[in-house]
């Protein structure tokens, strides 16, 4: 339990090195003890590394001990797996990944967060080697369930779409990639404070984003274009 606090404790204050330290010695631990709650330890180590540090050849092993010791859902375990698999069997991982995703978010009780990180992930992993094709799949699957999270879902909505702008703009479906970082921007523009820091970084940095390709958008397409498609600002007009 002493190195569970002190992951949780870790986790809490964004210091993932630390986090990820102490779910090592967690699951070491628990291993060693034969404790019952290894699926939930595995998991907790797995996530961490996919999710938090991007780390997703080292998150396989603990995602493949979470299956075998099981205590949780199966369904999401085998996603988290088939994500992991990417990193060693590249995008050949990607079919697997998504029919595991599917057979996930077919239960009615799914952890919708859970399934978006997964998503999400993917859709990185797949822009950051040049497969924009593959990436706009997964930002769409992210995206659907970024929704389904409702309002409290804003950050991960216009992460997603973001993602899936980024994705259209590498593909050169330029006024597909304007209209998405738009409704990213109209997304989280309410919530972002006039006092420069007054909202959580999060919010911020995702609402930021967004914008520095809307601006770049804007200089490619023209404030002509971006009128066509309904795509304009006050300050634009």
């Amino acid at each position: 339990m002493q190195h569970y606090r002190a992951y949780a404790a870790a986790l809490g204050r964004g210091d993932y090195g630390a986090a990820e330290r102490e779910a090592v010695a967690a699951l070491a631990a628990g291993e060693g003890s034969n404790d019952q709650r290894i699926g939930v330890l595995a998991t907790n180590l797995a996530r961490l590394r996919a999710f938090m540090l991007g780390d997703l050849a080292g998150a396989e092993a603990p995602a493949a001990r979470s299956l075998e010791a099981g205590g949780g859902n199966a369904a999401e375990a085998r996603a988290l797996l088939a994500l992991t698999h990417l990193a060693t069997e590249g995008m050949d991982a990607s079919g697997t990944l998504e029919r595991a995703l599917a057979a996930a978010a077919a239960d009615p009780q799914a952890d919708r967060q859970f399934l978006f990180n997964v998503a999400s992930s993917w859709g990185d992993w797949a822009l950051q080697r040049d497969r924009a094709s593959d990436a706009l799949k997964a930002y769409d699957v992210a995206l659907e369930h970024a929704r389904s999270l409702g309002a409290e879902g804003a950050i991960e909505q216009a992460t997603a779409l973001t993602g899936r702008g980024t994705a259209y703009a590498y593909t050169d479906a330029d006024p597909e990639a304007a209209k998405d970082f738009f409704a990213a921007i109209t997304l989280l523009g309410p919530q972002i404070s006039e006092s420069e820091g007054a909202q959580p970084p999060p919010i911020e940095g995702a609402y930021y984003a967004a914008m520095a390709w809307w601006v770049t958008m804007r200089t490619v397409l023209g404030p002509g274009r971006l009128h066509r498609h309904g795509l304009e600002f006050e300050e634009d007009t």
